[in-house]
């Protein structure tokens, strides 16, 4: 664990047959509060740790250049044996998700050069095998996925919540982009981040609403409770309005 230590780049490691050097036997490390903000560090974390299983990174100075809130499935793409990040499971179902999405947004770099494609994009080439898609794929390839996500108003609930009787609502909502193979705890990280909030969000927390005929805002159901399982499980869709019980 190296967290805190203002380190801000890590060089790939050299595979040169005179100067090779030996990769490590770590499956778990803890490199968050450093400023490290290149992606190109963050693949050079494969070349040193084949076997890295657990991560801890800070997302923050990694989100410049990149869709909002992209920068988890991007760091899950680009580490190929990844199974948990920032203390969250990394489902294969995400990861699937993820690396689509990583591979739609090489899909949108421009014409690049295979050989600059392979530098900005190391595992560009294996994905592309994986997926069984190509560089002139990628363009439909985000269009795709583009037509996955969904959008979802949530809403801040005040007082106890009880089911099928209408909630008083204080705030206008905010409106969030999601993937609805995303799991609740992936979404509760993703809601914390976007309203600010000073701790996790409980899946207990969340509800499925709905506007009655005389615009009253009633509670349909809960969230389904295991943190693992995705919106899909707790009937989250295009357009489902969302309440957050504080």
């Amino acid at each position: 664990m190296i967290p805190s230590n203002v380190i801000a780049t890590i060089p790939r490691r050299a595979t040169a047959s005179a100067v090779k050097e030996p990769t490590l036997s770590i499956q778990y490390l803890s490199i968050s509060d450093n400023p490290i903000s290149s992606w190109n560090d963050v693949d050079s974390l494969v070349t040193w740790f084949p076997e890295l299983y657990e991560l801890s990174i800070s997302f923050e100075p990694l989100a410049s250049g990149i869709p909002p809130g992209a920068t988890r499935n991007f760091v899950i793409a680009r580490l190929p044996v990844l199974r948990k990040l920032n203390g969250t499971e990394v489902t294969e179902r995400e990861r699937t998700d993820a690396e689509l999405f990583y591979l739609s947004w090489i899909g949108r770099s421009g014409q690049l050069s295979e050989n600059d494609m392979e530098a900005l994009h190391p595992r560009w080439k294996e994905l592309a095998a994986k997926y069984n898609t190509s560089t002139e794929k990628l363009k439909q390839a985000a269009e795709n996925l583009g037509s996955h996500m969904i959008s979802v108003k949530v809403v801040k609930l005040h007082g106890a919540i009880t089911r099928q009787q209408p909630v008083s609502i204080s705030d206008t909502g905010t409106t969030l982009r999601v993937l609805p193979t995303m799991s609740t705890k992936v979404f509760g990280m993703k809601l914390k981040k976007a309203l600010r909030l000073s701790s996790q969000v409980d899946p207990k927390a969340l509800w499925i609403l709905f506007t009655s005929e005389s615009g009253e805002t009633v509670p349909l159901r809960a969230f389904d409770t295991d943190p693992l399982h995705d919106l899909t499980w707790s009937g989250v869709e295009e357009g489902s309005l969302i309440g957050l019980e504080l």
